[in-house]
């Protein structure tokens, strides 16, 4: 008989290791607690090019084996939802575009070290746009559906399961696989998002800056016209 923490570990791949892609909308000092989307954890964005197949076929090889584990071998790829996203439906966004994305997340703080799989010197920290690799792991959820969603979906040959929660009413969803953040690696420093100015286009002064005591006449928010 399995005991607590082998039934807690099925559906549950870990020690998966992307290629070098790019990370943005960063929440590893401290958990994300603010603005629209507060998950209350750790997070990464981390993106990857289209043609990084290996990535892809590592995250979703991984998801294919968690769902197997927790539902079943005759589960297929086209059976899961798995949380990797499209970058050009939201193109808007810098880096976006001609990408995959997964948004990894964790309760616990995830590990952050270099190139040289060391933590990061002093002074040096991740940034928007660094260049790096992730680890993660693939995890099971229950993606669940109304029963008219669920319906839609079964019209459209998707694999929707039926349960029953501790009350007994009945409930649809979709075998789902998330990704777990562990770790991330920084490879490189990156061109940060939307990054344009170039002071070169400034002509060099022969004396820079304000003199010692020198400095714009403050202006109050009462004078103002844009504050």
């Amino acid at each position: 008989m399995a005991n607590a923490q082998e039934k807690k570990n099925v559906g549950i791949v870990r020690d998966l290791v992307t290629g070098k892609g790019t990370v943005c909308f960063l929440h590893t000092d401290k958990p994300n607690t603010g603005g629209t989307y507060p998950s209350g954890k750790y997070e990464v964005t981390f993106l990857f090019d289209k043609k990084d197949t290996a990535t892809v076929n590592t995250l979703t090889d991984a998801a294919l084996k968690a769902a197997k584990e927790k539902w079943g071998d005759k589960l297929t790829r086209k059976d899961i939802k798995i949380g990797i996203k499209n970058g050009d439906e939201k193109a808007n966004l810098d880096g976006f575009a001609g990408k995959w994305f997964i948004n990894p997340k964790s309760k616990k703080k995830p590990l952050i070290v270099g190139g040289d799989r060391q933590p990061l010197p002093e002074g040096v920290t991740l940034q928007s746009n660094d260049v790096c690799r992730i680890s993660v792991s693939a995890g099971c959820y229950p993606n669940n559906l109304e029963k008219d969603a669920a319906d839609a979906f079964k019209a459209a040959g998707k694999t929707v399961m039926v349960d029953k929660d501790e009350n007994g009413k009945v409930v649809y969803y979709r075998p789902a696989v998330t990704f777990y953040l562990d770790m991330v690696q920084r490879c490189a420093g990156g061109v940060p998002f939307g990054a344009k100015a170039n002071p070169n286009a400034f002509p060099e002064e022969a004396e820079g800056g304000f003199q010692q005591g020198e400095g714009p006449e403050e202006v109050t928010a009462e004078a103002n016209p844009f504050g």
